[in-house]
């Protein structure tokens, strides 16, 4: 799946119900180019900022906000975040992929 999106990509060809998809896709693969994992704020601030260009659904920018407060006390959310210490592997490896 992850090849037909990323030809679909290059093509820029979007069906109009994986549009988010593509969205989350490529907000998930710029906050791990960025920092070497994943940083879920900047995950959720991105995919929701694009979506909102894409497709002004106010509903939907604000459909998860209820829930930051209880997966923060569960410890699921974190609000502090470290990169890896070397991101020069990270930047190699998606060079190396093309991406």
């Amino acid at each position: 799946m992850d090849a037909l999106r990323q030809i679909a990509a290059e093509r820029n060809i979007h069906a109009g119900a994986e549009a988010r998809t593509y969205i989350f896709y490529q907000a998930f693969l710029t906050s791990v180019r960025r920092h070497g994992r994943l940083n879920e704020l900047e995950l959720t601030g991105l995919f929701k900022a694009r979506s909102a260009l894409a497709d002004v659904d106010i509903p939907f920018m604000f459909k998860d906000a209820a829930l930051a407060p209880a997966l923060y006390q569960r410890k699921k959310l974190h609000l502090g975040f470290k990169s890896v210490r070397d991101r020069d592997v990270v930047r190699r490896i998606f060079a190396k992929c093309g991406a």
